[in-house]
């Protein structure tokens, strides 16, 4: 059911063509549910991520984001993300419990304030990657859609 809503989510998110759209290594700009606006960038994919181990058929995808506060408010909030590969499959974040690419379990920001981290992901051997949606305030903000070259 979660992967359905996921899905419903990043195919309007993907169709609107809004300004909250760009490619790895771009900055967009997202405001959340309130007054928060964060400025958020891909700016490394790690393909694979050898630290952790896959399942069999799969391997693990590490996104390293960076989030500014770009708005007026103090940005709180947990960090949530979806990759989509070509052939349709979406893949929400792992949690891991260390190593190189650490899901935070949550991002507090002053305005001004800067913080990097990388959300894990699975995704299968062989499947190519489309995009990735960074989603602001638990999903409920503007997401961040980003294509993958």
């Amino acid at each position: 059911m979660a992967g359905a809503i996921a899905a419903d989510a990043m195919m309007s998110a993907t169709a609107s063509g809004s300004g909250n759209h760009g490619k790895v290594g771009q900055t967009v700009t997202v405001k959340g549910q309130s007054r928060d606006v964060v400025a958020v960038s891909v700016t490394k994919i790690q393909d694979p991520l050898l630290a952790y181990g896959a399942p069999g058929g799969m391997r693990v995808i590490g996104v390293f984001f960076t989030v500014k506060n770009v708005g007026k408010v103090k940005y709180d909030d947990s960090p949530s993300a979806f990759l989509s590969t070509a052939d349709g499959q979406i893949s929400g974040g792992l949690i891991t419990g260390g190593g190189p690419c650490n899901t935070p379990g949550d991002i507090k920001l002053t305005p001004g304030q800067i913080r990097t981290f990388c959300i894990p992901f699975n995704v299968g051997r062989a499947s190519k990657l489309a995009f990735i949606q960074y989603n602001t305030d638990s999903g409920y903000g503007t997401p961040a859609v980003f294509a993958i070259r």
